[in-house]
């Protein structure tokens, strides 16, 4: 997730391909982040291709995006991006006066 210029949300989802690279397959810019909004997005890239039940969905840490998934996909495991978990741990660290070690 993204934003963009103007405040709006920016998505991508992207499948494995079998050389283990992200192949982006839909994109989604919403003006309100919330888990009805992204289930419906998810819906529609699930409507798109059909039957589509993935194994595993990467988020960020947005618990949104994980009832979106939860949703739409009940049988996917939700998988932290490591990236982004650890943003978020140095961030409230810095917000604490704590330096990262």
């Amino acid at each position: 997730m993204g934003a963009t210029q103007y405040g709006f949300a920016f998505y991508a989802v992207l499948v494995k391909s079998n050389q283990g690279r992200g192949i982006p397959v839909a994109f989604f810019i919403v003006s309100e982040e919330s888990s009805d909004i992204l289930s419906l997005c998810l819906k529609k890239v699930q409507e798109a291709v059909g039957e589509f039940q993935p194994r595993c969905v990467m988020v960020d840490r947005d618990m949104k995006e994980i009832n979106a998934v939860h949703t739409v996909f009940p049988h996917a495991k939700v998988l932290l991006c490591w990236f982004h978990v650890l943003q978020v741990k140095n961030q409230n660290h810095f917000r604490l006066g704590v330096i990262p070690g």
